[in-house]
């Protein structure tokens, strides 16, 4: 938002004639440019494609869907187990006291509430667990970015997402997936 409002300007600017809105287009020429007089360069990286194309990225996806179908098949089992006991018990509520019918219902509904910690737990647990594979990952890619920007005298690097339009831009992504790839080819999880 902040380069268009300097593009606009510059725009009435060259229209206008300079001098009406008093702006000129000579100092968006000198901020195009580095310190050291060498024209600004700025490249992009698309974050989902590296997650999605590196083969750490995708051995995670992998894992993570492995392991929230294991943690699904237990709960689901566990669960089945429950309704099947409580199916039982209201089979035989004709045949036992309405304390021990009482009694059964609490220490099902402990189970049932034991059950729901413990899925809250499993999901906490595996949500940390992908969040410190992804920092893993993140972090790699940004020492890449950074030795590919030094590499090709880049001076500034954007996410894809962020950008809303830079036809002058060069896109690293695959760089970086490649690189990634040798340095990074899988993470803990």
């Amino acid at each position: 938002m902040f380069g268009k409002y300097f593009y606009t300007l510059a725009l009435m600017a060259v229209l206008c004639g300079g001098a009406a809105i008093g702006v000129s287009v000579a100092p968006l020429q000198a901020q195009a440019q580095a310190a050291g007089g060498e024209p600004v360069v700025i490249a992009v990286i698309d974050r989902e494609k590296i997650m999605s194309q590196s083969t750490a990225g995708k051995g995670l996806r992998a894992a993570v869907d492995q392991r929230r179908q294991q943690v699904q098949g237990d709960i689901q089992k566990r669960q089945e187990t429950l309704i099947k006991q409580r199916q039982q018990l209201e089979q035989q509520r004709a045949s036992i006291t309405p304390q021990d019918y009482q009694s059964k219902v609490a220490a099902m509904n402990k189970q049932g509430e034991a059950l729901r910690v413990e899925v809250q737990n499993k999901g906490r647990s595996l949500d940390e667990s992908v969040q410190r594979a992804l920092g893993q990952l993140q972090d790699a890619a940004f020492v890449i970015v950074k030795q590919i920007a030094a590499q090709k005298k880049i001076s500034l690097v954007l996410y894809r997402d962020t950008v809303a339009w830079a036809p002058g831009a060069v896109d690293i992504t695959n760089d970086v997936v490649t690189q990634l790839n040798t340095k990074l080819p899988s993470v803990k999880f």
